[in-house]
């Protein structure tokens, strides 16, 4: 694992020689009225099995998933400037283009989107991404990097021929994972259409192995009228009143003299596909059509209430 990679999270982590590994981005847009909601996941799955390159897609509402499936020799990458390409399939950090039919149902999904203003997250030597310290920790079962937190999105999509969306000045976000599996229970949350341009927020709570032992892992970062207010198990944050019931989550996080109460409403849900020693085994739930209330707290000034539509939530228990 190179610092080169470890500092900038959306280059290719892997090797095409590893075994019981993926990786995949992720590439979430949502319409300026937060009508529809798409997200595209290309990504690879490694093992030995069934060694393949995927994109999958979720549009919400009515929430559907697609997997569409390639050949390993399909998957290509370059680091500077960082792309993937999957086929006739291209995504960046500037845009993506897309292009696949779904030979079952006969749908075709095909369109343009062109990023603009991505705002990364906060980088020092002991935070070189998401993850902290961690990141330095090499053959974690899943690692995590945030790209965006939110940024422009224009262009449009179309499914089949009965759907055309535009997304001018619509919203973006970009993360990704890679390693072996998922975690075998975690919440995520990602939340950007706040009534404020820039404001966006993400979250995790995971079950983590390490070594003979595991622990609640956290990771968030909010970015509130041009300030990043981070929480994670690195940085000591505390973890009060987490509460998952069916449809909603809610909880604190408290770092010192500043608070961050969420509430997240799950609406409806599709299937995913997740690995598992590197194969896409699982199946998971998301929904993209969420909505996130948030309650900042900090000395000394007054309460601050958030509000997203168009979230993005995931409930593994």
């Amino acid at each position: 694992m190179s610092l080169k990679k470890i500092n900038q999270p959306e280059l290719f982590q892997g090797n095409m020689d590893n075994k019981h590994y993926f990786e995949g981005w992720y590439f979430k847009h949502a319409t300026q009225d937060g009508s529809r909601t798409v997200a595209f996941i290309p990504g690879i799955s490694l093992d030995t099995a069934d060694r393949h390159s995927f994109i999958q897609v979720i549009l919400s509402p009515e929430v559907k998933t697609y997997y569409f499936k390639f050949p390993i020799e399909d998957f290509k990458t370059t680091e500077s400037p960082f792309s993937v390409t999957i086929g006739e399939n291209v995504f960046s950090m500037t845009g993506c283009k897309i292009n696949v039919n779904d030979h079952i149902t006969g749908m075709n999904i095909k369109g343009t989107l062109h990023y603009a203003d991505t705002k990364p997250i906060r980088k020092t030597f002991f935070m070189p991404n998401i993850m902290g310290f961690f990141a330095y920790i090499p053959k974690m079962e899943c690692n995590h990097g945030v790209l965006s937190m939110t940024h422009q999105v224009s262009g449009h999509v179309a499914f089949g021929e009965s759907l055309s969306i535009d997304f001018t000045d619509g919203k973006g976000y970009i993360e990704k994972d890679w390693g072996t599996s998922f975690p075998s229970a975690y919440i995520w949350i990602q939340a950007n259409h706040f009534e404020g341009t820039d404001d966006s927020f993400m979250c995790s709570i995971a079950n983590i192995p390490f070594g003979l032992f595991s622990f609640s892992g956290l990771i968030a970062n909010l970015h509130y009228q041009g300030e990043e207010y981070r929480f994670a198990t690195y940085n000591r944050t505390k973890i009060k009143d987490y509460i998952i019931e069916e449809n909603r989550i809610t909880f604190e996080l408290i770092k010192g003299d500043v608070s961050l109460k969420c509430e997240a409403l799950l609406s409806e849900a599709g299937a995913l596909k997740a690995p598992q020693k590197g194969e896409m085994l699982r199946t998971i739930k998301e929904g993209l059509g969420g909505e996130v209330t948030l309650v900042l707290n900090r000395k000394g000034k007054a309460p601050v209430t958030l509000i997203s539509g168009c979230a993005g939530i995931e409930v593994v228990k």
